[in-house]
């Protein structure tokens, strides 16, 4: 990480404590934090602006969860998909559950939850389908084709009322005939 001499304390309505030592002298700064990215050859070095936590009376530096996601949305910047937050949005535009989200879509509520926490990254395929939702009107058109598909589907499947004859008609079927 790279210093920055600014430093600001916390606001003591935050009451923020050191977790290794439990002081409340914790002060924060904005740095850029650059990290590689990539396990292929060759990777990339990518950077985003985090707060740093420091800790005046045991002098501990540490970042949190806010810093793991700038990281995580640098990352999404880099692949060119959309970060968690636009994903959160376009479902949230929609006034859906991740459930209805899932039902609506065909996306899995899981790979769903995890793209939208930043647990994982959608492929290229899944980010082309979740940008073409969020334009208006492309999910009502979604909703008209299932609703289409489903009118012309024939039952796979037919009652049989008289199990006895199709048992004897499968005891019956041969390919050595």
């Amino acid at each position: 990480m790279n210093r920055n001499n600014e430093t600001n304390p916390f606001s003591s309505e935050e009451n923020i404590i050191c977790h290794m030592c439990g002081s409340s002298d914790v002060h924060i700064r904005k740095e850029e934090d650059r990290f590689e990215y990539g396990n292929a050859e060759p990777s990339v070095f990518l950077s985003a602006i985090v707060d740093v936590y420091r800790c005046n009376e045991c002098s501990i530096e540490y970042t949190d969860s806010k810093a793991d996601d700038l990281r995580h949305e640098a990352v999404c910047n880099y692949l060119g998909v959309l970060t968690p937050k636009e994903i959160l949005r376009i479902r949230e535009s929609m006034n859906m559950s991740q459930k209805e989200f899932s039902h609506e879509t065909g996306i899995g509520e899981a790979s769903l939850s995890r793209w939208e926490r930043g647990y994982l990254i959608q492929n290229e395929a899944m980010d082309n389908f979740l940008y073409l939702l969020s334009q208006p009107g492309n999910l009502e058109i979604l909703r008209k084709r299932r609703s289409d598909s489903a009118e012309d589907v024939e039952p796979i499947f037919r009652n049989i009322p008289d199990m006895e004859e199709a048992k004897n008609r499968r005891d019956a079927f041969s390919l050595w005939h």
